[in-house]
């Protein structure tokens, strides 16, 4: 058993100690974490037939993404928004980005357009794009007259 020393002496330091930890504690509870845009993570896998893209969308459902295709730019964004907005100054901590985001992606033009598929599923957007075989056109030669 260690015995420790009682220290019962007055001490300005002790104060000064003691106030420190009064103000950081009433600052660090009153902090929040809702910021305005977050990145959420993107993955790009390409197999033999398909590329596909995966992002970490926790929160968010169907309703709350838009997916977008403007010629070779594919635009993915959405909203996670903060639902509880009266309990928002009980919020001691947070680690949860809140607010929309957008990630665009430059497509190859080996992409199918016109094939590409999106579904969800716990919090995972995995987006399918069928990779077609570009045709190399053989040089045509031209007789001169």
């Amino acid at each position: 058993m260690t015995l420790i020393k009682w220290d019962n002496k007055p001490s300005i330091f002790k104060d000064i100690n003691e106030w420190f930890n009064i103000i950081t504690d009433d600052f660090y509870n009153d902090q929040t974490n809702i910021n305005n845009s977050w990145n959420p993570n993107f993955e790009i896998i390409k197999q033999k037939d398909n590329y596909i893209i995966i992002a970490e969308l926790a929160g968010l459902s169907k309703k709350d993404i838009t997916i977008e295709l403007v010629e070779n730019i594919l635009k993915i964004s959405g909203e996670r928004k903060f639902n509880d907005t009266k309990n928002i100054n009980e919020n001691i901590y947070s680690q949860i980005n809140y607010g929309s985001f957008e990630k665009s992606f430059k497509l190859n033009k080996n992409v199918n357009k016109t094939k590409i598929n999106a579904n969800m599923e716990d919090g995972i957007l995995q987006i399918t794009l069928p990779i077609i075989e570009v045709k190399i056109s053989e040089a045509k030669k031209i007789k001169i007259n």
